[in-house]
């Protein structure tokens, strides 16, 4: 048997060698039988990918005049590993007992039965335990994708489904998930008995009393520095000389204990919904600082230090030595309570998880059909379980080719190694250092094992890059020669080759750094509107490369999580650099909600939120500024027989009538009548012509962006035929619309619009582009992944049997108990999972840093790399910037990035360097010239664009919530709480629940009787929620109308006689000729004629000091905008701004100076 691994570094030339070596075997040339074209098997990851791979396999066969082999190529079994399964299991499905028509779910659908079985088991089990969730801070938003290191919160949904997935790629049963639960909490409760044994009884009570023990000294202190007569010589509480500069934060530290005690410990009154993380920070006296009072400083950190001493008495340098130090009381770790959660949490998810695995398998059970996973399973059991199907596929088949072998889950390789059993020839193409989709389900850790252990052939490494110029390969194989150094330093650096020595040069590297100008500190912002001032520049300052010039097409900028894509392409545009994010949804867009909107609108004439929303997205619509004044102020008058209030609704009907008749919607209304004869592909187009979006768009901004969504409508659309034509399913606008719903953000634009891309690394695998902006994160902790897989050591490693012994282990981390996560880190399990966390980041930092084919770009706050990710993914290599730095003036000046490690496998020290370009941007706002982006041809076409300069400006059009907050100077308070939160965290709907909530509170609902408010509540819960049995279960429509209800009443109290206008519209010029169309949440105008502008936020943290930071940094510029364009349009300023947090109960004032 002929075994052989290709490794392929990045732009190495992979898909050329791999069809280059099957081509070789069809015709050897060293006289060896050759494999005929229906005897290849050859797998990869996408359908694009083998079409590719068929396409240029037929294309050498014909350059080699083999035309009736490219003719047969046909017969090949070349496809995805999930298309490969598939036909093994239909050819020999009655050796399974299956019918060879078995319904196959598709990658989409089986994806959203799963998480509906996920979902519903989440729903049920999570008001049973969320008491315990909310004690260990486990309710977090699953669709929060910020680094772990980021969250407060911890969402226990994403860690159910992350069990669930890993348990189908390891071929887990659910009862071996729930064995897992037993010996996951044996190993986490030694962790715990490290720092101390368990304690006999809950000692919360006792901190509770030794809490307020501590506070009365610091008021006693307090109130003593208050004496009329002078503060004492010495403090009372323990007689130390008073020190004067210590006075104002005694005093200042009163407040904030005592709404510490207040809001966080609920007074004492109820332990049981106090956060073990809240205990752990009372222990210390450094609590947050509350409005009118000051963080505790060192004076009221030695007062509580008796209640240290019952909390945490325990550090981790007590125990690390070994038991023999351990402590006789672990304080809150000895607590049963918090152990009592622990082992429930770990129950929780494991069980969860079991239970959403046999609700899914039930799912495809009754509807008899089966995913791509069971394809992958049965053909593994095919193959090594039934004689007569492995020696038919040994019959038909000579060779086995494996592309991106990198990628495969367990399952994929244990069904590859048995297939490569049977065959004469087997060819492995892939590179370690390229797996970056675990959580997909690869398992590097088993590929470096059967690589380990020899059975997939000994390495080949490719040598040359066809990608990269000498710039941007100088960088990577100094980096990465060091950071991998286990690794041959023949499959890891690469040369240019002979045939393009003539472009070797083109090119280069810089290391952009960033300086605050015109915010107070360092921070992201400040960050990203440095790497916008600089790929501004570098298109402005980079004409040509190769012969062309440089587009911004040409330019990607590649970021670590989705959340920093719209937030960078913002940037870029204000600056006049066109710019596209992957990550952003196209019913985000403004021509994505046109549609949307206008897909519900055909769907039901009578979708009076639908019409509202044409009306405001369609500056043209005789209603656009009117429309809520318009249906304010219709009245009619009731008849004899009518209802009280009968002739005001009528009125409205015949408002929204004239809406519906508007020239600009008529169209719209023709199209209704023969909606039920299209296809959705074709009422896609037709509602496109009727709302007259080509044409609009030509006037916006970014036109060739728009366009692209208006072809993945299309995409989605026709998508939605062809699955519903494949599960035999009616066609409908209420599937189209939800279908839509579902799908937008996983469908990528496909046209070549001029802008740059800005995306995430590991979407940007296997791509390239002439510029690449690689973003460094700041160096942190490689924090453990709490669900890990455990595998049978390198030694153990059984090509017959790879999946055998592996198991699941969840050791928690519990965000605010430090001590807990130290002593996993330390141990063996823990330091497994923060080595795997650390080779997963040199991963993506490889895939990151070898995009890129003439310049390479790192960007990172500073020039210190030790305070980058580089710093910190392996302790024996040093990375470091030489050289003198950019001037003062910002001059570019020469740099040489050195890197040096630990001798290799082959014996050499691995050290080397590149020379960087050292440039130094800032976060100015000012507009930069040239940066290369032409006027679209599409926006010149029959519509003219807005009259003014043709220079580079500022976007035309700008929504005030997308007003950045730094440079704002203003102060927020929290004015009011209405009552508890009505809910303790978002959802992966999180915007969903915003909307309803927005929805509800924009309605005249203090006006309607009871049962009215509740078909309303009803009606919105309904139409946002009802497809998302998560959040329809966390907020229900109770919760809108309690929501509705508080903040009426307050008005009331806090504002009598005020008039309140909901949803009211705004727009405004500004002094940059930016115009500002959109609508306020409310306006309350007092009998006096002061206005208070409110804004209504579905933030769903309830602590104020998290209140208040994040309106300093999400809402600052929204209520600065709203505030100046009233004043520039009616004369007169606002008195107040508001912000309404309904969920949480709370109101927030916003003084901008």
């Amino acid at each position: 048997m002929n075994r052989t691994l290709i490794t392929a570094s990045a732009g190495s030339g992979k898909t050329y060698t791999l069809t280059e070596r099957i081509a070789a075997r069809l015709a050897p040339e060293d006289g060896s039988e050759a494999v005929s074209p229906s005897g290849i098997i050859a797998t990869t990851f996408t359908k694009r990918a083998a079409a590719e791979i068929t396409e240029r396999l037929q294309q050498k066969l014909l350059d080699r005049g083999m035309v009736d082999e490219a003719g047969e190529i046909s017969t090949a079994l070349i496809g995805t590993v999930n298309s490969v399964a598939g036909r093994i299991v239909t050819d020999y499905a009655i050796d399974t007992g299956l019918s060879p028509e078995l319904r196959i779910l598709d990658e989409h659908a089986s994806d959203a039965a799963f998480q509906a079985a996920i979902d519903t088991r989440i729903a049920e089990a999570e008001g049973r335990h969320m008491p315990m969730l909310r004690r260990l801070r486990h309710n977090g938003d699953p669709a929060d994708d910020r680094p772990a290191y980021m969250q407060t919160e911890i969402a226990w949904a994403a860690l159910v489904k992350q069990v669930a997935d890993r348990a189908r790629a390891n071929n887990l049963t659910a009862a071996e998930v729930r064995a897992a639960a037993d010996a996951s909490w044996a190993e986490l409760e030694a962790q715990l008995n490290r720092i101390a044994p368990v304690a006999d009884e809950d000692a919360r009570a006792e901190w509770m009393r030794m809490f307020d023990t501590c506070l009365d000294t610091v008021r006693a202190d307090a109130a003593a520095c208050e004496d009329p007569d002078g503060p004492p010589s010495h403090w009372p509480s323990d007689g130390a000389k008073l020190n004067s500069r210590s006075v104002a934060n005694v005093v200042g530290s009163v407040p904030s204990l005592e709404a510490y005690r207040r809001r966080i410990l609920k007074d004492g009154r109820d332990l049981d919904a106090v956060p073990w993380a809240a205990w752990a920070k009372a222990a210390t006296g450094k609590v947050p600082a509350a409005a009118g009072g000051k963080a505790p400083g060192t004076r009221i950190v030695a007062a509580f230090e008796p209640l240290t001493a019952l909390i945490t008495p325990v550090t981790f340098e007590d125990i690390e030595d070994g038991p023999s130090t351990q402590a006789a009381d672990g304080g809150l770790f000895s607590n049963p309570a918090l152990r009592d959660d622990l082992r429930a949490l770990v129950d929780l998810v494991f069980h969860t998880a079991a239970d959403s695995l046999d609700a899914y398998r039930e799912h495809k059970r009754a509807l008899g059909v089966m995913d791509y996973v069971d394809q992958e399973v049965l053909a593994l059991e095919l193959i090594t379980d039934n004689r007569r199907v492995r020696d038919s596929l040994a019959a038909r088949f000579q060779m086995l080719a494996v592309d991106e072998f990198q990628d495969t889950s367990p399952i994929q390789l244990a069904l590859f190694l048995a297939l490569g059993e049977l065959v004469d020839h087997v060819l492995w193409v892939g590179d370690r250092k390229q797996s970056i989709y675990g959580f997909r389900g690869a398992a590097p850790d088993l590929m470096e094992a059967a690589v380990d252990a020899g059975v997939i052939g000994a390495a080949k490494p490719l040598r040359y890059s066809y990608r990269s110029t000498l710039g941007p390969l100088s960088v990577s194989n100094a980096l990465f020669s060091a950071l991998f150094h286990d690794q041959p330093q023949a499959d890891v650096t690469l040369d240019v080759p002979d045939s393009r020595q003539n472009i070797q040069h083109l090119g280069g590297a810089e290391f952009w750094t960033f300086e605050k100008e015109e915010a107070s500190r360092m921070s992201n912002a400040v960050v990203t509107a440095g790497i916008a001032n600089g790929v501004a520049d570098l298109l402005e300052r980079t004409p040509e490369i190769d012969g062309e010039a440089v587009r911004p097409r040409n330019v990607a900028v590649l970021v670590r999580a989705n959340a920093q894509i719209p937030e960078l392409v913002a940037a870029l545009e204000q600056r006049g650099v066109p710019a596209t994010g992957s990550a952003q949804s196209v019913l985000s867009t403004r021509e994505g909600q046109v549609l949307r909107a206008g897909l519900a609108s055909l769907l039901d004439a009578e979708d009076t939120l639908a019409l509202i929303e044409l009306v405001t997205l369609l500056p043209d619509h005789a209603a656009h500024s009117t429309w809520f004044t318009d249906l304010g102020t219709a009245r009619g008058e009731d008849g004899p027989e009518d209802r009280p209030g009968a002739g005001d609704r009528r009125a409205r009907r015949e408002v929204f009538r004239r809406m519906q008749d508007d020239p600009t919607l008529a169209a719209l209304g023709r199209l209704r009548t023969a909606a039920s004869g299209l296809t959705p592909h074709e009422l896609i187009l037709a509602l496109i012509d009727a709302l007259d979006l080509p044409q609009r768009i030509k006037s916006w901004t970014s036109p060739d962006v728009r366009l692209e969504t208006l072809d993945v409508f299309r995409r989605l659309a026709a998508d939605y035929e062809e699955r519903q034509e494949a599960e035999n399913a009616p066609l409908s606008i209420t599937g189209l619309i939800a279908h839509i719903d579902a799908e937008a953000d996983n469908i990528e634009p496909t046209s070549d619009a001029d802008a740059v891309l800005v995306t995430t690394v590991h979407q940007a695998k296997g791509l390239g582009w002439k510029v690449v902006v690689s973003v460094l994160p700041d160096q942190k902790d490689h924090r453990r992944d709490a669900i890990t897989v455990i595998p049978r050591g390198p030694s153990e490693f059984d090509a017959h049997h790879p999946l055998e012994g592996r198991r699941l282990q969840y050791l928690p981390e519990v965000p605010g108990l430090g001590l807990l996560e130290d002593v996993i880190a330390a141990s063996e399990a823990g330091k497994r999972a923060a080595a795997a966390a650390r080779e997963e980041a040199k991963r993506v930092q490889y895939v990151s840093l070898t995009r890129s084919k003439f310049i390479t770009v790192l960007t990172a706050a500073s020039d210190d790399l030790t305070k980058t990710v580089l710093g910190s993914l392996d302790d024996s290599v040093t990375v470091s910037l030489t050289g003198d730095e950019a001037g003062e003036r910002k001059t570019p000046a020469p740099r040489r990035l050195t890197v040096q490690a630990p001798t290799g496998p082959d014996g050499e020290r691995r050290s080397g360097s590149a020379e960087v370009v050292h440039r130094v941007f800032t976060d100015s706002t000012a507009r930069v010239g040239g940066h290369g982006a032409a006027r679209s041809p599409i926006a010149a076409a029959d519509l003219p664009v807005r009259p003014g300069p043709m220079e580079v400006s500022l976007p035309a059009r700008i929504a005030a919530s997308s007003v950045p907050s730094d440079g704002i100077d203003a102060d927020v308070r929290i004015v009011a709480s209405l009552g508890p939160a009505l809910i303790a965290s978002g959802d992966e709907r999180w915007e969903l629940v915003g909307e309803a909530v927005h929805a509800y509170l924009a309605a005249p609902y203090a006006q309607l009787r009871q049962e009215q408010q509740v078909a309303l509540a009803e009606r919105v819960h309904r139409r946002w929620l009802s497809a998302h049995p998560r959040a329809a279960a966390k907020v229900t429509p109770h919760h809108l109308m309690s929501a509705g209800q508080r903040w009426a009443d307050w008005c009331d109290r806090e504002f009598p006689g005020a008039h309140t206008a909901t949803e009211q519209p705004l727009a405004w010029w500004s002094a940059e000729q930016q115009e500002m169309e959109g609508w306020m949440d409310a306006l309350l105008t007092l009998p006096d004629g002061r206005t208070i502008v409110v804004d209504h936020k579905t933030f769903p943290n309830e602590e104020p000091s998290a209140i208040i930071q994040h309106i300093r940094e999400s809402y600052l510029g929204q209520m600065a905008t709203y505030a100046r364009a009233l004043e520039e349009t009616t004369g007169v300023r606002p008195s107040r701004l508001l912000i309404h947090l309904p969920l949480s109960g709370t109101v927030a004032e916003v003084i901008v100076r």
